[in-house]
């Protein structure tokens, strides 16, 4: 084998000690998201508007999200929902008082145009699933230049591991939620706001797949 390209950090601590060059790259493809809105940093009644995105199932865990907000919320953020799935019912009720006072909301199902634009005036992204392909939900948030916090080794720290602002916390079950929030408290009280980020254009794998076949030729080209 000339070259392995893989998705995540988990090929290449795979195949070291070996004799086979890696590459990583995300399998992401985002256009040019600028339409979604200009509006950075959102707030709701003082609180500081944080997003997490995708499907109420086991492994996306939305609970650690909802347990990050009640540990370290306090008037400070508010957790958006943007998705839903089999878990929401139970999340709903078992939460009913986050959403009484505002520090909790779900949106359900939205199209696209709707969630980029519910997106774009949150200050970041909280994203506790314990693995992802190819997570093309985080790209589009770092598209838009808003920080992400995740956890280590689930697939969606490689796009966060490679961009500005985000934060990846050990993969512990027990107080991840208060790690969690401490790292998206740490992002709102830093005002920390990354720059847009393009990386993740279709435009780039031309490039890319010039550069993979020179390597995997070892430089025996002219």
């Amino acid at each position: 084998m000339s070259l392995v390209i893989g998705q995540t950090e988990h090929v290449t601590n795979r195949l070291a000690g070996t004799d086979t060059p890696s590459a990583v790259e995300q399998n992401c493809i985002v256009d040019d998201v600028s339409w979604a809105g200009e509006e950075r940093g959102g707030t709701v009644g003082g609180l500081a508007k944080v997003a997490m995105l995708g499907v109420l199932n086991k492994r996306k865990r939305p609970d650690l999200a909802i347990d990050a907000v009640r540990a370290t919320g306090h008037h400070k953020w508010q957790l958006v929902v943007i998705g839903d799935g089999p878990l929401r019912d139970e999340l709903e009720r078992e939460n009913n008082d986050l959403v009484t006072a505002g520090a909790l909301r779900f949106t359900g199902w939205l199209s696209q145009e709707d969630a980029f634009r519910e997106l774009a005036s949150c200050s970041g992204v909280i994203h506790p699933s314990i693995r992802e392909g190819a997570p093309w939900a985080i790209a589009e948030a770092l598209t838009m230049g808003k920080w992400v916090v995740t956890v280590e080794g689930n697939g969606a720290d490689a796009l966060v591991r490679s961009c500005d602002g985000g934060a990846i916390v050990p993969n512990e079950r027990i107080g991840m939620g208060q790690t969690l929030g401490a790292a998206v408290v740490d992002r709102i009280d830093s005002g920390i706001s990354p720059r847009v980020d393009n990386r993740w254009s279709g435009s780039r794998f031309d490039g890319l797949l010039r550069l993979w076949y020179f390597e995997s030729l070892d430089g025996r080209h002219t």
